[in-house]
């Protein structure tokens, strides 16, 4: 569990996460659950959440103890998903909200995201200065969904991916493209 002054921390993470798309930021020391810690800052009991494949039965009774009642099905404010069991192809199937209000758009948290360095893309808009190239823990196939979902912005998605000590966001404002390969010319004298 977290205390006042860690939720505090942690919400300040989130808010620096959210704020500058794509960088690496670390939760404060002493949370040991990243995943609760970041719900018991983001929802309420007004909040709704589907817990994507169910949940685990702890998460469950955990979001009961906090009075956050989660959705048997779609649509839902917040959706919890364990990385292992996400599709970037289900990715169109979560709100984006409407023209008149985009922010009913879903928050996707992907908890459990492997450690490792992942896959390069270039990142731009709100909060990156210029271009950032940053390597993100997505496979390739993230790539076409999120890109399918931005010619519908601002309507969309935002995405929290949730390690054990550290998350990166990627708020539906960021484009997200892959890097540009550079072509290599030789010249050759003769």
């Amino acid at each position: 569990m977290t205390s006042p002054g860690q939720n505090q921390q942690v919400f300040r993470t989130l808010l620096a996460a959210f704020s500058r798309p794509g960088m690496v930021r670390a939760f404060p020391l002493g949370i040991t659950d990243s995943l609760r810690g970041v719900l018991a800052c983001l929802v309420d009991a007004r909040s709704s959440v589907y817990l994507w494949g169910g949940g685990d039965e702890t998460l469950r009774q955990w979001l009961r103890q906090q009075g956050i009642p989660y959705q048997p099905s779609l649509p839902a404010e917040f959706v919890v998903c364990n990385w292992r069991d996400w599709s970037w192809q289900a990715l169109a199937s979560l709100p984006i909200g409407s023209e008149e209000a985009p922010e009913e758009g879903a928050t996707l948290i992907l908890c459990n995201v492997p450690n490792g360095p992942g896959s390069e893309y270039v990142l731009e808009g709100p909060g990156v200065q210029g271009r950032l190239r940053s390597s993100l823990p997505l496979p390739p196939e993230f790539l076409d969904a999120w890109q399918k979902l931005q010619s519908q912005y601002p309507r969309g998605v935002d995405v929290l991916l949730v390690r054990a000590e550290e998350c990166i966001a990627l708020p539906r404002s960021t484009h997200v493209a892959a890097p540009m390969l550079r072509r290599l010319h030789v010249v050759c004298s003769q």
